[in-house]
């Protein structure tokens, strides 16, 4: 993987914003870091991929109507969180999942610590037989957690997506790093007066075409929330956003 800091510095290069053999200066590396921060986070779901889904873990703060979907602290082993899904945690005690053990390339996984307390309810996700960040599992426990994950094949783990670390690599394969890099590039010029050159927007055109085509996923739809509802009081504890054994919710008329 391609470190962050060398992104940087090919942006900057691009339009010979620094010369040949110079290192960007502190301020120059910490403005263009914010800018490809939102690159990053802006990719997903635009260039390539499928927006995430919401999928609520615990019931801290919750008031709602009986019958209403909603999740315990615990998901069992037998059931497993869809991919790119957003896990919207209120937990009331430790909790866990299980992330789908064959995840697409590209795919998607998030959590935001809705209720801030995951110092007193500390949050553990299984890769399900893929790495998360090299370990075969994560603990999450500083409150107010925002994160993403994006799952690369070519490596079999989830690797950290955002947050993105100005000391670390960058999530994708380093055979995108140009598109990213021009990408960078595009947004920097304008603030140094300077015009990127037409060799270049074509290399980038070709780049988010490989991309899109690497990562393009299927649009799963959600079911309706009144069926949603009629079928959750079928289904014993099975809800919205888990796959477990398919034939036992297809006989309750799970939709899945």
């Amino acid at each position: 993987m391609t470190a962050v800091a060398d992104i940087i510095k090919q942006a900057l290069r691009e339009t010979n914003l620094i010369p040949l053999g110079v290192e960007p200066s502190e301020p120059q590396k910490q403005e263009a870091f914010q800018l490809l921060s939102t690159i990053v986070a802006s990719v997903p779901g635009a260039e390539a991929g499928e927006n995430l889904m919401s999928l609520a873990i615990g019931g801290d703060g919750i008031d709602a109507p009986a019958g209403f979907p909603w999740y315990g602290n615990q998901i069992p082993a037998n059931q497993f969180v869809r991919k790119n899904t957003r896990l919207m945690l209120n937990l009331t005690d430790e909790g866990y999942v299980y992330l789908d053990p064959m995840p697409s390339d590209g795919a998607r996984m998030g959590v935001v610590d809705c209720a801030q307390n995951l110092d007193l309810c500390p949050f553990t996700i299984y890769g399900n037989g893929r790495f998360i960040d090299g370990n075969p599992d994560v603990t999450l426990v500083l409150p107010g957690t925002t994160k993403e994950w994006v799952y690369r094949e070519d490596l079999g783990q989830w690797v950290t997506l955002t947050p993105l670390d100005i000391d670390g690599d960058m999530p994708w394969p380093s055979e995108f790093d140009d598109m990213f890099i021009i990408m960078l590039s595009l947004r920097l010029n304008p603030r140094y007066g300077q015009v990127i050159h037409p060799a270049s927007m074509e290399i980038l055109r070709k780049a988010k075409s490989s991309f899109s085509a690497r990562y393009r996923q299927p649009t799963q739809v959600g079911t309706e929330d009144a069926l949603q509802y009629m079928t959750n009081l079928q289904t014993n504890g099975m809800q919205r956003g888990l796959f477990g054994d398919p034939n036992a919710l297809f006989n309750q008329g799970y939709p899945y």
